[in-house]
């Protein structure tokens, strides 16, 4: 009766054992390069990118790592590398034809020496404007290289640092199967930890006969091994198995939902039916409290626990269950704080693969072959999001932090808050054509991959140079987008 747990567990124990294979090959091509950035774990200098510089091998190296992360970056890099080196070549052939260099010639004492003598010289004085526009943009091109550099460093050592803590969080996860499933094959209780990792495997099971089936025997295996013999609720395990049961708000009954809304509510249920399988197999508050803390990462907390208290019977068990998720709700609304109001900034959105110049969302609605009847839709919902991140309609139900779905009709639109007034796309669906764990299955590899350079991504935003290139490169993007939707309103979708 366990082993279709069993296998679940095994399935994912060996799909994080390739997932760590695929990590440590990714470490051993980063380390080389990081070990000269940050040697033996020391904090980063800037004399660190100089012993870089002198390898060829671990520069191409690094260059080829990062293009793939932001080739905006190291273009803009090559770009200002080659103006410097043709200015600095110019600046130094004029003076040596005068036996002069760029040290003496651009001292402060020289130049304040010219600068007294010019006064009574008007051809000194052109001279003197002449090096002092000379200097200032040798300096301009040498601060923009180094501020362009030490992103490309960051980025470097963002990639590094972040594959490490993947891998650690990979191995994490496993070590929780790998008890959970000795627990299993020992017919012991879960704890709160072990049981809050089967039941969000069972919420990613794509398919939904499996996923029923998985339900049915984790709740199965919940009375089989539950210590408190005095529960009210029916002996036959088979009987404890609800039937699923729709959620109806106030003022919406779910007959009065459209058939795509139905569809997002019944993938919303079948978490909701497992998590509350999961809680009423736990004896006490602080067991509750455990697998709740363990679980509120992974989806929109006070949405499922409100649709949980909604799911409750009268019966004595599950008013005890209402009472501690209530003052867990209430807990949680005590510790939010409240967000700072940036009305006034601009906001600003950018598309998954810009950092790349790939056109991926464009690439995704053609590829999925998304109707050209919903374009309308798509460039109203990203309009929507450059207004003010799409505050009243954006919904946070994904277990993805900082993550938001926006409906616009059969549409939906993933994406990322950045910062305050920075947001990326990150995937457009029809959902039609896409079931609700294939929008967050590939909106969480978009998002891992991003969480890997995203420090070094905002802090990239305050130079200028490369913020301009992004906004221009996203420009591209919104100007393509809005081609095809007149191309195909034109020609009628054919």
């Amino acid at each position: 009766m366990n082993d279709t747990l069993i296998n679940l567990i095994r399935e994912k124990i060996n799909s994080y054992n390739g997932k760590i294979k695929e990590i440590n090959k990714k470490l051993s091509e980063y380390k080389p390069v990081y070990d000269v950035l940050k040697p033996k774990g020391k904090p980063f200098k800037k004399e660190n990118v100089i012993n870089l510089t002198y390898n060829d091998e671990l520069l191409n190296k690094l260059t080829d790592i990062v293009s793939n992360a932001n080739l905006i970056a190291v273009e803009k890099l090559l770009k200002y590398k080659i103006e410097f080196e043709r200015h600095d070549k110019e600046v130094n052939k004029k003076l040596k034809e005068y036996g002069l260099s760029k040290q003496i010639i651009f001292s402060d004492r020289f130049l304040k020496s010219l600068k007294i003598r010019s006064e009574k010289n008007e051809k000194l004085k052109e001279v003197y404007n002449k090096l002092i526009e000379m200097k200032k943009r040798d300096e301009e091109l040498f601060l923009i290289n180094e501020e362009i550099v030490m992103s490309i460093m960051n980025v470097m050592i963002d990639l590094y640092e972040n594959t490490l803590k993947e891998k650690e969080e990979v191995k994490r996860k496993k070590k929780i199967l790998e008890y959970s499933l000795k627990d299993i094959s020992l017919n012991v209780s879960l704890i709160p930890r072990n049981l809050s990792a089967i039941t969000s495997l069972i919420n990613d099971e794509d398919n939904e006969e499996k996923r029923k089936q998985l339900l049915e025997d984790l709740n199965i295996y919940l009375i089989r091994t539950k210590e408190d013999k005095k529960s009210s609720m029916d002996n036959d395990p088979k009987k404890e198995l609800r039937k699923l049961v729709k959620y109806v708000d106030n003022t919406v009954t779910y007959d009065d939902l459209t058939t795509t809304q139905k569809e997002d509510e019944d993938d919303e249920d079948y978490i909701c039916d497992n998590y509350l399988v999961a809680l009423r197999s736990l004896n006490n508050t602080k067991d509750i409290y455990m697998f709740l803390d363990s679980i509120k990462y992974d989806c929109n907390i006070k949405e499922v626990l409100n649709k949980i208290i909604n799911l409750l019977t009268t019966s004595l068990k599950d008013k005890e269950l209402k009472e501690i998720i209530t003052t867990y709700l209430y807990n949680i609304t005590l510790d939010e704080k409240p967000k700072t109001d940036d009305t006034n900034k601009k906001i600003y959105i950018f598309y998954y693969g810009f950092l790349e110049k790939q056109n991926k969302i464009l690439k995704d609605i053609l590829k999925d072959n998304i109707s050209n009847d919903y374009y309308g839709d798509i460039l109203s919902g990203f309009k929507m999001i450059e207004k003010d991140g799409a505050k009243a309609k954006r919904e946070n139900i994904t277990k993805i932090k900082k993550v938001y779905k926006l409906r616009i009709n059969d549409i939906r639109i993933t994406f990322k808050q950045l910062t305050n007034n920075l947001y990326i796309i990150l995937g457009v669906f029809c959902k039609k054509d896409s079931k609700g764990y294939n929008v967050i299955n590939k909106t969480e590899k978009r998002n891992n991959e991003l969480i890997k350079i995203e420090d070094s991504l905002i802090k990239s935003f305050d130079i200028k140079e490369l913020f301009n290139e992004y906004v221009i490169e996203n420009k591209n993007i919104e100007l393509a987008l809005e081609e095809l939707l007149k191309s195909k309103r034109k020609s009628g979708g054919s």
